[in-house]
């Protein structure tokens, strides 16, 4: 909230275009470091009533920072439940964009193309190296958003978007606001690369894989813990583990 408070005053008070990129850094950090607190909240981690958990990750995940958080519920309980597993893990990859493995590459072909991608699912495949970092953090955000509206956040998805729209009327023209939002939007997006750190470099399985290993096993076997320091424990919040 300090990071938000501190990028209002820049917008009602400042007018230049570096005081604007500040303020947009400033609201992408409040952003991110919301969102981390929602996920350790909807993980029962903080609070153990699951609705007084559902309320603060919909102020802090949604209202605040934009994201459905019945639609992150459903979606990351299922991620942690299968990890890594082809078909079923909702965050292995962006099908058909972004793959992890070449086990997922032949599932999906197998399952969905009748044994043979088209040509620009190959495409994406053999530019994936470069375009992942700049889907995470150009238009990831703009796809969550679209995907996690349900009847159940519209409100607050609503609302969201109208206090956005009441701080970036303030700016001195319409370039100036979309410049801090892009900025925001960047900045809070490093969010989809904390995701993926520790599953990413992990195998990929099959469900029959998973079930033989047990749960488990399977988890350590699809998450790596990554080295850090102080600053990005902050940072980063518990996705290094």
């Amino acid at each position: 909230f300090c990071f938000m408070a501190l990028a209002v005053y820049l917008i009602l008070t400042q007018s230049t275009r570096f005081a604007f990129v500040c303020a947009g850094l400033l609201i992408g950090l409040s952003w991110q470091q919301q969102l981390l607190v929602a996920h350790d909240v909807l993980h029962l981690s903080m609070v153990k009533n699951s609705d007084l958990a559902l309320a603060i990750g919909r102020f802090l995940g949604t209202f605040i920072g934009g994201i459905g958080a019945a639609w992150w519920k459903y979606d990351h309980y299922t991620h942690h439940a299968v990890t890594n597993v082809i078909q079923q893990d909702p965050s292995a990859g962006s099908i058909p964009v972004l793959y992890m493995s070449e086990r997922q590459v032949e599932a999906h072909e197998k399952a969905d193309f009748g044994g043979k991608l088209p040509s620009f699912v190959n495409l994406a495949i053999k530019y994936q190296m470069y375009t992942y970092t700049p889907q995470c953090l150009l238009d990831a955000i703009f796809n969550m958003q679209l995907i996690s509206v349900s009847k159940r956040d519209l409100p607050y998805m609503i609302g969201h978007f109208i206090y956005l729209y009441g701080l970036l009327s303030q700016l001195p023209t319409l370039a100036d606001a979309i410049l801090v939002y892009m900025v925001a939007n960047v900045v809070m997006s490093m969010l989809h690369i904390q995701l993926n750190v520790n599953h990413y470099r992990n195998d990929m399985y099959t469900d029959e894989e998973r079930g033989k290993n047990g749960f488990f096993r399977h988890q350590l076997a699809t998450t790596t813990n990554v080295k850090t320091t102080l600053l990005h424990d902050w940072y980063i919040g518990v996705f290094q583990y």
